[in-house]
């Protein structure tokens, strides 16, 4: 009697855990295809002409290096194409009208680098380039036509001021030359090239003599490039100061600024009247998420986090945002919970989704949406 009570207990047990499993799966809307070829942080994905998505990645120990692979949509599997002794980490990296890749300054250990490198995608190989000026890392680079990259901002050291001279990379006789000054005090964070022919530029303004890093700094507001005159001009604030924000342009060349705040809020920038309005708000707050175009207009939002220290609140929900009525859905879940992931739109429609961290986890999954 006592044998089969303890059976029957054993059989309900098993049952609930199957059942809790088939209800934490009964949302997931991703496909899980497998594992990265590396155990490191993922720091760009690239979707390239050819349909093939450019990674680099960064291992951060005793034996530091950084890794080139290519993701092939076709087959799902990753291959190792290139391996660096060096942990350059936090360069800006631009594509090329020719599919290659610019990566410019960076850094090693705590100081910045004035190196810069062609990476051709159709030999595999690193081909050294011209210097930059002024040794950078943190910085932005914009692809501002055929044969012109702008880099802008970015930090020597991380006790360092910011920099306030821009250089422009000429493609064509591959040299970097010294361009006109960022606004005084201004500290830039991200950048967009608009279609009006300016550059959109989301930064803060530093307080005099009191500059001072910090991943947790928010943003507020914003300058604009113009392209043809060569100026900055400053602009205006944002209406909500953010940390952890996605920024990504809609197909009618505004931008939609979203989430590093606690309330979910998000924005758009129109470029037209050159100002922000609320849209609305995303269904949980989240910094370390990605937001990504899809081919229906809509804004894919997945992973993120929020909360402090201990109290860090991991997401796996993904969200959907409509333009036409300016709000967000929940649109499933993803089978990891994970913050400062890679999604990127591939060629066949579907989103890759990799990387980023779970706490001080490293996470290697891949799944599709």
């Amino acid at each position: 009697m006592f044998k089969n009570k303890k059976i029957a207990a054993l059989l309900i047990l098993i049952a609930l855990v199957i059942s809790a499993y088939i209800y934490s799966q009964k949302d997931i809307v991703t496909t899980y295809i497998g594992k990265t070829n590396v155990d490191s942080d993922i720091r760009t994905a690239i979707l390239l002409n050819n349909g093939k998505v450019f990674i680099t990645s960064i291992t951060e120990n005793k034996a530091c290096k950084t890794t080139e692979s290519y993701f092939d949509p076709n087959t799902n599997k990753f291959t190792k194409i290139n391996e660096r002794n060096v942990c350059d980490g936090i360069d800006s990296i631009t594509v090329l009208p020719n599919d290659n890749i610019l990566f410019a300054g960076g850094r090693r250990v705590n100081d910045a680098l004035s190196t810069a490198n062609i990476y051709n995608t159709k030999i595999n190989k690193f081909i050294p380039t011209d210097n930059l000026k002024i040794n950078r890392m943190g910085s932005q680079a914009i692809l501002i036509s055929n044969d012109k990259v702008l880099i802008l901002g970015g930090i020597k050291t991380y006790s360092s001021q910011k920099f306030d001279y821009t250089e422009i990379y000429d493609i064509k006789s591959g040299t970097f030359h010294l361009s006109v000054k960022m606004p005084k005090n201004f500290e830039s964070f991200g950048a967009e090239l608009l279609r009006n022919n300016k550059v959109f530029i989301l930064g803060r303004i530093i307080p005099k003599d009191k500059y001072n890093f910090s991943y947790l700094t928010k943003p507020d507001s914003f300058i604009l490039y113009d392209i043809k005159s060569k100026k900055f001009f400053p602009c205006g604030k944002m209406n909500v100061a953010r940390y952890g924000y996605s920024m990504t342009m809609l197909n009618n060349g505004n931008l939609l600024i979203a989430g590093g705040d606690k309330k979910a809020t998000a924005e758009i920038y129109d470029y037209k009247k050159n100002k922000f309005v609320m849209t609305g708000s995303m269904i949980e707050s989240r910094r370390g998420h990605t937001a990504t175009l899809l081919r229906n207009g809509k804004i894919l939002i997945t992973g993120g986090a929020f909360g402090q220290a201990e109290m860090i609140d991991y997401r796996d929900t993904l969200e959907l945002y409509d333009p036409k009525t300016g709000k967000f859905s929940l649109a499933g879940k993803m089978r990891e919970k994970q913050a400062h992931q890679t999604a990127i739109l591939l060629k066949n429609n579907k989103v890759l989704i990799l990387g980023g961290n779970y706490g001080n986890k490293i996470l290697n999954t891949v799944e599709l949406y």
